[in-house]
């Protein structure tokens, strides 16, 4: 748990005694800071970018929090000028985004944010789930992160802190983590402490660039238009027209062994999501892929 405690810290770039790994989902790392940061009734503000923004605000519903909804069309970011309005409008203790939106394969800006907020005594939350250690992401310089209702048991992060060794009292137990589960976070953070974060990122940015330039070698697009607003883990790539999706995805499973999921929520039918993160960020993937995907298109009747 020290050793997580460490890398943990390297990876998200912060000097922060308490961080540390909450074991759950990537929904339940936001519905931890939602109920340990915000008393029902104080005021949040969610910038929407595709389904796990929403998600937030369906948390934010059920905890009773005021929440101002921001939301823009697929593949579009907020700039610095619409967050800042709606804090100031709403006068938000919190302002909640997401980094890396795998919906459609967006990824926000942050520069400036957290200084934005602090001006204006707001909290930034940020959920990084997807494009932590494939985009930058500096926590003390984005500035993220005395509550009075009673936290869910199982989220209580001042416990959590107490049984990571994150304060000065003795440690004492939460619950049962899975230790397998622990193990192969250490091991997975080890690998990124060893690359070294700005490798890892150069390497993420240079295998998404030559991904979308061979995509538009046979023909095909992503689904965000503008490269600045795509985000380097996750690709969005539109279905080509008159294709079945499932179809299309099962083929590339069957025939290649490659597993892409299908569009989430509102890109359902409309993208389907690549990955190309950690091992499978690698030149020798790219091409496997477009080599899938090309066959792909002929078997369904599309020309190159």
């Amino acid at each position: 748990m020290d050793d997580v405690k460490v890398f943990l810290r390297y990876v998200f770039q912060t000097k922060n005694n308490l961080t540390i790994a909450v074991q759950t989902s990537g929904n339940g790392g936001n519905e931890t800071i939602l109920t340990n940061l915000l008393d029902p009734g104080d005021k949040l503000v969610v910038a929407v970018g595709g389904t796990w923004g929403e998600k937030v605000v369906d948390m934010a519903e059920r905890h009773n929090l005021d929440t101002l909804v921001l939301r823009k069309g697929l593949g579009e970011i907020y700039t610095l000028e619409e967050l800042e309005a709606a804090i100031t409008q709403h006068k938000a203790n919190m302002l909640f985004v997401t980094h890396g939106e795998s919906t459609g394969g967006t990824l926000q800006v942050l520069e400036g944010v957290g200084d934005m907020c602090h001006k204006h005594n707001c909290l930034l939350a940020v959920d990084a789930i997807v494009s932590i250690a494939s985009d930058p992401l500096f926590v003390d310089r984005k500035r993220m992160l005395g509550k009075k209702t009673p936290t869910p048991y199982y989220f209580d992060v001042k416990r959590l802190a107490v049984y990571w060794g994150c304060t000065e009292e003795n440690r004492t137990f939460h619950y049962t983590f899975s230790s397998n589960m622990l193990a192969a976070v250490r091991e997975a953070l080890a690998q990124v402490c060893e690359e070294g974060l700005l490798t890892m990122w150069e390497r993420h940015k240079k295998n998404a660039r030559l991904f979308w330039k061979k995509l538009d070698e046979i023909g095909m697009e992503c689904f965000v238009e503008k490269i600045e607003n795509r985000f380097n883990g996750v690709t969005g790539v539109k279905i080509p027209k008159g294709t079945d999706q499932m179809e299309f995805l099962h083929f590339l499973k069957t025939k290649y062994a490659i597993d892409i999921t299908p569009g989430h929520g509102p890109t359902l039918g409309k993208a389907m999501r690549v990955g190309l993160m950690g091992q499978n960020s690698r030149p020798e993937v790219v091409e496997y892929l477009i080599e899938a995907l090309k066959d792909g298109l002929k078997h369904f009747g599309h020309t190159l």
